[in-house]
């Protein structure tokens, strides 16, 4: 997961990583989630919480990442 974190950190740095290229098998913050998701809870086991945990979690990367919004 270190290299994917890399990765996203590169392309958001520089600018290259938007909303519209962020789909599944884009390399984008869906598939960082997923992989975050993939770490933390199994999909065999359980798969109604690895999918919410995984949209969850591209959630706050579009909340925060793209749009640039803050919680409070």
């Amino acid at each position: 997961m270190k290299n994917e974190l890399k990765r996203i950190e590169k392309l958001y740095l520089d600018g290259l990583l938007f909303e519209d290229c962020d789909e599944g098998e884009a390399g984008g913050y869906w598939d960082l989630a997923g992989t975050i998701a993939d770490d933390l809870v199994d999909c065999q086991k359980d798969e109604i919480k690895h999918e919410q945990l995984w949209t969850g979690i591209y959630q706050v990367f579009q909340k925060v990442l793209v749009r640039g919004e803050k919680f409070e």
